[in-house]
């Protein structure tokens, strides 16, 4: 039986070139021309290999979620909530400062161009960030009050220390600023006031 002409690109190497395009340029302004000249290919192998831009966005964005979720995997090792929640921002960081690609979130990207991509891709953010916040929530519980609140605030801080990235905040910065908002997360809640009688 016949096969098919074997690819003549690696497709892990083709993922972190669109990868970085899209991290650069976000996903609205890169166009398949400007995916097809950074990948090396041409559109039918495009096609055939990852599918429409929506698919190929979406392969990226679940490539950079699984080493998000190695990142917090490691870190909520830790022996205590507080230290798995500082090593886990700090590891998003080095994740999305990274020195060998633009600075910038994918899952952040997605969020902010949400309007132009499609339904599955929209969904999928949501829910993972949704998982995201469920998942700190259970790691705080037992060892901090208020945990729904404070997993909340975690992934706020991790939102706008992504945008900080984007904009071209150093990554020595990013990790001093990180260190700064922690302390505010883990601050005792302020106890209820009294109700007035």
């Amino acid at each position: 039986m016949a096969t098919g002409r074997p690819r003549q690109f690696d497709p892990e190497t083709a993922l972190q070139q669109a990868a970085c395009l899209f991290r650069r340029k976000g996903y609205g302004a890169t166009s398949l021309n400007d995916l097809t000249e950074a990948m090396g290919i041409n559109r039918p192998s495009l096609y055939a290999a990852f599918g429409n831009k929506d698919a190929l966005f979406l392969a990226v964005v679940r490539r950079y979620l699984a080493q998000l979720d190695a990142v917090s995997t490691q870190a909520f090792a830790a022996p205590t909530a507080q230290e798995a929640v500082r090593q886990m921002v700090h590891g998003i960081i080095d994740l999305v400062a990274r020195a060998d690609a633009p600075p910038a979130c994918l899952a952040q990207i997605g969020l902010f161009t949400a309007a132009e991509a499609s339904a599955e891709v929209i969904a999928e953010l949501a829910a993972t960030r949704r998982a995201s916040q469920a998942r700190l929530t259970e790691r705080l519980t037992g060892e901090w009050d208020a945990p729904d609140l404070r997993a909340a605030a975690i992934i706020a801080l991790t939102q706008g220390l992504a945008g900080q990235a984007y904009d071209g905040t150093p990554a020595a910065e990013l990790h001093r600023l990180a260190d700064l908002l922690l302390e505010g997360v883990f601050a005792p809640t302020p106890s209820k006031s009294p109700a007035p009688k």
